[in-house]
């Protein structure tokens, strides 16, 4: 069973202006944003090891940081990923990237 099964499976979020207070997956509601930037691709793991080694950054937990890279202390990801996007990074560290490149993540409306 996906998403549209029934009330306990695939549901989504909560909105401040539904009044139920239930998550759903329809909402059916105009939000007015302002006009923000995306950007075209994905951050590659060669985007990301290129700011490990400007920053020097060291994650405070380190199980599951960069899984799969061999050796993220010195930028290594693994071998013809340099176009792949980067994962298994946390939230924080997705908005430490996003600030030290100027830019931020998308808020959940600008997502939706």
């Amino acid at each position: 069973m996906g998403e549209g099964y029934g009330a306990l499976v695939g549901v989504d979020a909560t909105f401040p202006w539904e009044k139920d207070g239930a998550p759903g997956n329809n909402h059916q509601h105009n939000v007015k944003i302002d006009p923000f930037y995306l950007d075209v691709s994905p951050v590659s793991c060669s985007d990301y090891a290129k700011y490990l080694q400007e920053t020097k950054y060291e994650p405070t937990d380190e199980r599951g940081f960069l899984r799969g890279w061999p050796d993220w202390r010195n930028g290594k990801f693994p071998k013809s990923h340099d176009k792949v996007p980067v994962t298994t990074v946390s939230l924080r560290e997705a908005r430490l990237y996003c600030s030290h490149v100027g830019g931020r993540l998308p808020s959940s409306i600008e997502w939706q």
